[in-house]
């Protein structure tokens, strides 16, 4: 449960950087946002499953006690599942409805 809240938080920041880059005018706007929601996702230790697809497996090569299943299961899962929540309900459904949605007459 813990590995899917934090990919909830962590998919929530990155999509929110990425979208908060495209909204922004000049270069320097964009660089600040993109890169505020993704120094807050790597310092507050969030689970996103694309890093971890890299650094795990990197940690199981090199000898660290982490078994392919328990990556699998205990980890990757978790976090792509929190992930999609995070990118689609916390970004892409308010996006959707501020941006997209029509009220009807």
């Amino acid at each position: 449960m813990r590995v899917f809240v934090k990919g909830i938080g962590a998919n929530w920041l990155v999509c929110l950087g990425m979208f908060m880059g495209y909204m922004a005018k000049d270069i320097i706007g964009k660089s600040v946002a993109i890169w505020i929601p993704i120094m807050i996702f790597v310092v507050m230790g969030y689970e996103h499953s694309i890093a971890n697809m890299f650094f795990i497996p990197a940690a199981i090569y090199s000898g660290a006690d982490i078994t392919w299943g328990g990556f699998l299961s205990k980890n990757l899962l978790p976090a792509t599942l929190g992930n999609i929540i995070g990118g689609m309900l916390l970004v892409g459904t308010v996006y959707w409805y501020l941006f997209l949605h029509q009220p009807k007459k």
